[in-house]
């Protein structure tokens, strides 16, 4: 065996020396002959701005593919591929293609109507750019694409082979299946950078921009968007004393616009002097409504309102001062925040710049999403703190807000739209002066986290101090909004198979926030026929998690929520797969009132306690249900006074501190001059829950079960 070997290593070492001079290295192999392209990718849409097909309002990104040949050509065999590593990840369907004939291939993972199935490849687009490859039939050789990844993509603007230049490059014009044509740009023009990072600042300082050379850069600073007029022209560093927000987008020569980049400089002594008539804000919201702006100082020490200031994130809303408050009602025009009462619905949205920073992890975030004023009672003019919802959508800039935003790790949460609630029925800008004097800005967290408690998924949650356009606008709790896209996010399919709907009051009626009513109306017809004892339980637990609906129920009847089930809840359910129905805690904030409040009696048509009246008549279910609240409320568990106490105490040891900055701006929204504060009303309501409510209610809860034979 060893002379065999041996004798191979000589023979190879004579064959080198041979033929490569002696070297002892065999010479390079012959260029391979390029061989000619039939086939191209001549167009992509990685961020499509309108629908595929006739009919459908799904926007998916789409591959073309061009005969560049001069013969007929067959796709039969070749492959499209956004994986180096997997390069036959879809095969082509068998169709001929003349000279010059595109074939358009749709790039989703779910069916299109008006849609071929065999032009449907389950691939997708990455904004960023990626790999995409069209793949010759022996699997292996990359006929033409971008193996070195395309560039960055955005909105509206595909990406393919200009004839004009023979290269690749931008179209403003889209033409799926067509030839290319329209303006041709180069790429995009680099965003404007500024050398001093968005934050809060203590003394004065200036801030330069800078984009490609040869770029022109446009800055507002009074929150307006920039557009290339020479008033706006930026030449020379911006001097910012003060808090200031900046403004910029570049333009450059054959490329299009950069994205607009906007920077919050937020000084603290500015906030703590803000006045009732800042500069270029309006002295009114609504006619007869004036408007509120200042901040009262005197509520805590400077030290105090300074550390309270920046003990949570930060949240900068921008846009220009007039989609705020122009009090036109005209949703073209008008202002949402000066039609709070009358701007609903996609017409009264607005585009506006969101900066989340000083997180406690450090990474910040800037992009440029929708807003809406939402909420129902939280809208009217006697609450001048109103709620808001952020939408993230492609045509903005990202379709998700990626960010460790909500909870207390640093794990990257991924967010399709934000709501911002001003904690209207908790808080001290509530009409009313009994519910002002009960505000403890907690109710409505503190629910939804023993909901949590229990095992059941919640919407994840937090808070942020909230400016709009530079002036401070308070605490506000921040939540994911329960929708079709968060529901197949945490818990898969796609979101048209989801069913979420949600329990209002006016009009007093279910309603459906995605999908249809269809499958809660079956369930109550199933517990109605359950309840009378001609259907078995088992048929309901295939669409019910009753251990999970009876951790909703409890949760609300250890709250005694007097605004609830004909009111304020939602659920949702995934028509697909073996899903079952999962409840929501919403707007908690008449809980916790009086010691002997009682919901367990609660029975609303349509809603969940009318399933739960039903299955009563049941003794496996009473018994089922008496057993999980006995664990929850008695000792040790979720809902006993210990457990309670220790979560309250959590919630009241995180916002405790803010509180003080919410009580300079809005504290005297309703008395004026004698504003509420933290150390005297705020730590008053804390006292009373932990003297009077957490020590007796969870024994008064199962008292109330047992009035209905539920112990």
């Amino acid at each position: 065996m060893r002379t065999r070997v041996l004798l191979a290593l000589l023979a190879v070492t004579a064959w080198s020396c041979d033929h490569s001079g002696g070297l002892g290295v065999p010479p390079p192999p012959p260029e391979p002959e390029e061989v000619p392209k039939v086939l191209r990718i001549s167009e992509i849409m990685a961020v499509a701005a309108i629908p595929i097909a006739e009919g459908s309002e799904l926007r998916p990104d789409w591959i073309e593919i061009e005969n560049i040949s001069d013969d007929v050509q067959g796709t039969g065999g070749w492959f499209l591929s956004d994986d180096p590593e997997l390069l036959t990840a879809w095969p082509l369907p068998d169709r001929s293609l003349a000279a010059g004939e595109r074939l358009l291939v749709v790039a989703s993972n779910r069916p299109i109507e008006g849609v071929d199935e065999e032009l449907r490849a389950p691939l997708s687009l990455k904004a960023e750019g990626e790999f995409l490859a069209l793949v010759e039939p022996d699997g292996l050789t990359v006929h033409h694409g971008f193996p070195d990844d395309y560039p960055e993509q955005r909105y509206a603007v595909s990406y393919g082979f200009d004839r004009s230049s023979e290269e690749y490059r931008y179209f403003s014009e889209p033409t799926p299946g067509g030839p290319n044509g329209g303006p041709a740009w180069l790429g995009f023009a680099a965003d404007p950078t500024p050398d001093v990072g968005r934050g809060f600042y203590d003394t004065p300082f200036t801030v330069s921009l800078e984009s490609d050379p040869g770029a022109t850069i446009y800055v507002t600073t009074d929150g307006a968007v920039p557009t290339p007029w020479p008033d706006f022209h930026y030449e020379e560093p911006l001097a910012v004393d003060g808090t200031r927000i900046v403004r910029a987008v570049a333009t450059r020569p054959e490329h299009l616009p950069s994205r607009l980049v906007t920077h919050s400089y937020i000084f603290l002594d500015d906030v703590l002097e803000q006045p009732a008539a800042p500069e270029g804000f309006p002295p009114q919201w609504q006619p007869g409504i004036d408007a509120d702006y200042a901040v009262d100082a005197t509520v805590a020490s400077t030290d105090e309102l300074r550390i309270a200031l920046r003990s949570i994130p930060t949240l900068s809303l921008v846009m220009p001062i007039e989609d705020w408050f122009d009090d036109s009602p005209d949703p073209a025009t008008g202002g949402i925040y000066s039609n709070s009462e009358t701007a609903r619905g996609q017409e009264w949205e607005r585009v506006v710049s969101a900066e989340f920073f000083d997180f406690a992890h450090g990474e910040e975030a800037q992009v440029i999403a929708g807003i809406r004023i939402y909420g129902s009672a939280s809208r009217h003019t006697s609450r001048p703190k109103h709620n808001l919802r952020l939408i993230f959508r492609r045509e903005h800039g990202a379709g998700w807000l990626e960010l460790p935003l909500l909870g207390d790790d640093d794990e990257p949460d991924r967010v399709n739209s934000l709501l911002l609630r001003g904690q209207n029925g908790d808080s001290w800008i509530h009409p009313n002066a009994t519910q002002r004097l009960e505000a403890l800005y907690i109710r409505d967290q503190f629910a939804r986290s023993l909901h949590a408690a229990t095992g059941q998924p919640e919407a994840p949650q937090g808070h942020v101090h909230l400016y709009i356009n530079g002036l401070y606008w308070g605490l506000y709790n921040t939540i994911e909004r329960i929708e079709d896209d968060s529901m197949a996010a945490r818990f898969g399919g796609y979101e048209e198979d989801w069913d979420v709907i949600k329990s209002q009051r006016n009009p007093d009626e279910m309603a459906v926030v995605s999908g249809s009513m269809d499958a809660w109306n079956e369930l109550q017809v199933l517990a109605a026929t359950v309840g009378a004892g001609d259907a078995e339980l088992s048929q309901v637990e295939e669409v019910l998690d009753l251990e999970a609906f009876f951790d909703f129920l409890l949760v609300n009847f250890y709250n005694g929520n007097r605004d609830w089930d004909d009111n304020n809840f939602q659920a949702a359910r995934r028509r697909t797969g073996e899903d079952r129905w999962r409840f929501f805690v919403w707007d908690s904030e008449r809980t916790m009132l009086q010691d002997l409040d009682d919901s367990t009696t609660k029975n609303f048509p349509g809603r969940a306690t009318a399933v739960h009246h039903a299955l009563l008549a049941l003794p496996e279910y009473r018994e089922r249900f008496s057993a999980r609240a006995q664990l929850h409320l008695g000792d040790g568990g979720v809902l006993s006074p210990a457990g309670v106490e220790e979560e309250f105490l959590r919630w009241t040891a995180l916002l405790e501190t803010p509180l003080l900055a919410e009580s300079a701006r809005w504290g005297d929204a309703h008395r004026a001059g004698i504003p509420y504060t933290v150390e005297e009303e705020w730590h008053g309501e804390v006292e009373r829950r932990l003297g009077s409510y957490f020590p007796l209610r969870s024994q008064t809860v199962l008292d109330q079960l047992e009035a209905q034979g539920l112990r």
